[in-house]
């Protein structure tokens, strides 16, 4: 009789288990600000939790807690109501019943007060709520009835405000430019050319892409009927006088001759039909009688050989729909470039077969206590595994789509590999396999990283993180070749490794006393040297974030970053993105530039878009990209040509060696259009949700 009752315990325990998760999903969760206190120079902020028991039997006094996300946690000692708040890992954080609280009776309330860090805005508010009990320690139960209340906060007065709205002029119509970005030259005519219907497209064959675009865009104003005595289209390559550039272009509209475009390359010629498409109506659901196009002759070309754009899917993931649409949306900008963040700390997002526990671990999170078989929730994607948002990855198809889709729209797609920091879910993925392990088991270094992780960043003494990277870096090169589509740059990370790292690795101080090194500091010289020599063996150079350009040192007391000539002048691109003012690196991309290195420019303090801003409201969701979140006044002169904005423009005119580019970062949000950024913030002010994605300090990596 006791063995036939054996094997039914364990599935009687699991519907216990389920029964009391379910009954606890009529808690009530709310949130909301309080006031701030201004004990110091960063401030603090005054919050409050209230947790209401709608069910009809009372809640324990212990045996659970409920996880959320939040940028911040609560300050130490300042957690009210017989709770405690504890850091789990990065944005986790639980709140767990203390000796003062003696549980909650049906229909009770309980409030619990804490201070954290000042919160400035919709985008650092807790989300994603979930409580675990104790009996069932790998069971996650969303807390579906949660609110953050939306809060305001008043950073001008309203009299401040009327006189900067004052002195706004609203552009009439007719100032507008008839392209955007503004075209070089244009010259407008008096007339129009009318289309009755589809124009013949005429094209040499090596333009048969662009042809096909062509008659894409046309076809909602004239159908697809052709008929005699209607104006051609011709697109052809050829010399743009006074252009250099592969990329310029003319294009005339004639009311007789029709429409020429005609391009240095057949870029040139795409850019020309996206400034045709700037000169037409707004298409509507069914093709209209005819299109009117004004005369016009115009000469153009980019300021900028890199116009790029970055979303970061390893926060939150986007699939492949979301992605093309973002590449239809960057042809139309003349953005030649897409910067795709593949992997950090929270996620994994692109298969490689010959390594599938890369997404098979890495690319899925939800609860767990030892991320075994998955990575922890953040930024609010809550307990369930292989939900959207917190879960998900690109398979080799959908890959090699995307490169193909953007290569049409002649976009360059750059995919980047965090490494050797922003690299937890590579590192918690390949634990199990001893060939491409990239942590020491034996590392007892202790270290914090700028998103709250103390196991994130791979350790370059051991051979195997190299056959890792190897392996990686071998798969992606395939990936493009099979697309048709040659990986010209990679992007290899090198962003805030903490300091602390590795030196309690007995594999590192065996690396540093057989190479003679004296400080875990030299190891990152060799590591990207080591990575320069991978990436040599398939034809291409490093690209990363500005740190790994600079080498560190101390003048006049302070610490600082100065170019490193080490690895100067090999055609290395730095990524500048860490210029907040005050910090001291505000002309970092200008020296780095000057000692030879190429430079793309992403400041966070203008072409960051991952954290709600508003000068005066909480419930904003999104950043004026012309606005400069200090004083509202403009930052971009005007559409300036084939620039992402004039402060992006700004660099010496004639800089040694090395040359500057622009790019903006946009990190991936959740479908209410919410960003994030971390040492400063995340999260939203409605219920339920993805929190966005988070970065680095200052901004994200």
């Amino acid at each position: 009789m006791r063995n036939r009752l054996l094997p039914v315990l364990p599935t009687l325990l699991l519907a216990l288990a389920a029964s009391t998760g379910a009954a606890q999903t009529a808690l009530q969760l709310r949130w909301e600000l309080v006031g701030d206190s201004i004990a110091n120079d960063r401030g603090a902020s005054r919050a409050a939790f209230t947790l209401t028991n709608r069910d009809t039997k009372a809640l324990a006094p212990t045996g659970w807690a409920i996880y959320y996300s939040a940028l911040h946690g609560a300050g130490p000692g300042t957690v009210g109501g017989g709770f405690t708040i504890e850091d789990v890992i990065a944005d986790l954080h639980r709140l767990v019943p203390a000796a003062g609280f003696a549980g909650l009776a049906p229909g009770a309330s309980i409030r619990i007060p804490y201070l954290t860090d000042l919160l400035l805005n919709a985008s650092f508010l807790p989300r994603g709520p979930y409580i675990v009990f104790d009996a069932s320690k790998d069971v996650g139960v969303p807390l579906k009835d949660y609110v953050a209340v939306p809060f305001e906060r008043r950073a001008v007065t309203p009299e401040k405000q009327f006189a900067l709205d004052s002195v706004i002029r609203a552009i009439p119509a007719s100032e507008l430019p008839l392209v955007f970005p503004t075209a070089v030259e244009v010259t407008q005519g008096t007339r129009a050319l009318h289309l009755t219907a589809m124009p013949s497209v005429e094209a040499p064959e090596a333009l048969k892409n662009e042809a096909a675009f062509a008659a894409e865009y046309l076809r909602p104003y004239v159908g697809t009927t052709r008929k005699g005595g209607v104006p051609p289209l011709r697109l052809d390559v050829g010399p743009v006088a006074g252009q250099p550039s592969l990329e310029a272009y003319t294009l005339a509209v004639d009311p007789v001759q029709g429409i020429r475009i005609v391009g240095a390359s057949p870029s040139g010629v795409f850019y020309g039909l996206q400034s045709l498409r700037s000169l037409l109506p707004t298409a509507g659901p069914t093709p209209r009688p005819g299109l009117v196009v004004p005369a016009i002759r115009m000469v153009d070309a980019p300021r900028f050989g890199y116009r790029g754009f970055m979303l970061d899917v390893a926060r939150n993931f986007h699939p492949k729909p979301v992605v093309l649409r973002t590449l239809d949306l960057l042809a139309r900008y003349k953005l030649n470039v897409f910067h795709l963040h593949l992997t950090d700390d929270e996620g994994w997002r692109i298969e490689l077969p010959s390594l599938p526990e890369l997404t098979a671990l890495g690319a899925r999170r939800g609860h767990t206590l030892d991320s075994g078989t998955h990575l922890p929730p953040a930024f609010g994607s809550g307990p369930d595994v292989d939900r959207p948002w917190g879960s998900g990855f690109y398979s080799r198809a959908d890959y090699v789509d995307i490169l193909r889709y953007a290569a049409a729209r002649h976009i360059e797609v750059i995919p980047e590999i965090e490494m050797p920091g922003h690299a937890r879910a590579a590192i918690k993925s390949m634990e199990a396999i001893q060939q491409y392990r990239l942590n020491d088991p034996d590392d007892r270094s202790v270290y914090t990283s700028a998103q709250g992780y103390h196991d994130n960043v791979m350790n370059p003494a051991l051979e195997s993180t190299y056959r890792f990277i190897e392996r990686v870096v071998g798969e992606l090169v395939a990936l493009h070749r099979e697309a048709g589509v040659p990986l010209r740059h990679i992007h290899m990370g090198g962003d805030e490794v903490p300091a602390g790292v590795w030196e309690g690795s007995p594999a590192v101080q065996a690396y540093l006393k057989a190479h003679s090194l004296t400080s875990v500091d030299d190891l990152w010289f060799v590591f990207y040297g080591r990575v320069e020599q991978i990436l040599k063996t398939q034809d291409l150079l490093p690209s990363g974030w500005e740190e790994i350009a600079v080498r560190k040192t101390h003048r006049a007391g302070q610490p600082t970053n100065i170019p490193n000539p080490d690895f100067a002048a090999r055609g290395w691109r730095a990524y500048v993105w860490n210029n907040v003012p005050g910090g001291g690196a505000e002309d970092l991309a200008y020296r780095l530039a000057n000692g030879g290195y190429d430079v793309v420019l992403s400041p966070v303090s203008n072409l960051y878009f991952d954290l709600a801003w508003n000068q005066n409201t909480a419930t904003s969701r999104s950043t004026p990209p012309c606005l400069s979140a200090r004083t509202g006044s403009p930052t971009m002169v005007g559409p300036t040509s084939w620039g992402c904005r004039a402060t992006c423009g700004r660099r010496r005119s004639v800089p040694r060696g090395g040359s500057s580019t622009c790019c903006s970062r946009s990190y991936s949000a959740s479908p209410s259009g919410r960003g994030r950024q971390t040492r400063t913030g995340p999260g939203s002010a409605t219920p339920q949700g993805p929190t966005p994605s988070t970065a680095r300090a200052g901004p994200a990596s």
